[in-house]
């Protein structure tokens, strides 16, 4: 953008983009911790080709790009708790399968009610998790926005 758009030379561009390649080879390897911040980036861009990587902010606000890190970590963060949570639905299913049959007693306000299996008792637990899930994804169409061009504080035409 910042080469169609005349911003900045095509051959800057060029070497700002060799080392953006170069950075994220280097924090894409098998074992590396996924990126999750803009400064080990930006040191990397600036090991690859000196304070010209710098340019690439030109043209949008640094608070920008820290808006839309934040709002990268939340959405992984998201993600991260519906995977977890689905594992656990998968486990309590699997169990909840396997003692379709299994009698327990069951409770309602501290007063024994009428017996139950364990595979019914889990299932109401996994029709909880059920909705909480939902109310996660509904969620997740909100946290799943690229927050970059939100203008904070400053902006241009």
């Amino acid at each position: 953008m910042l080469a169609e758009q005349k911003i900045l030379p095509p051959e800057t561009v060029s070497r700002i983009a060799r080392a953006q390649k170069k950075a994220e080879e280097k924090f894409t390897r098998p074992g590396e911790p996924p990126l999750s911040d803009i400064m080990p980036l930006e040191k990397a861009l600036i090991e690859q080709c000196g304070q010209e990587a710098t340019l690439i902010h030109t043209g949008r606000s640094r608070q920008d790009i820290f808006a839309t890190l934040n709002q990268g970590r939340l959405r992984r963060s998201v993600l991260d708790l519906a995977q977890s949570m689905n594992e656990f639905r998968r486990t309590l299913l699997s169990i909840a399968l396997q003692h379709v049959e299994t009698l327990i007693p069951a409770y309602t306000n501290g007063v024994q009610a009428m017996p139950v299996t364990l595979g019914f008792y889990l299932w109401a637990f996994l029709e909880a998790f059920e909705r909480e899930f939902d109310a996660l994804r509904e969620g997740y169409t909100r946290v799943n926005r690229c927050a970059l061009g939100s203008a904070v504080l400053a902006n241009s035409a």
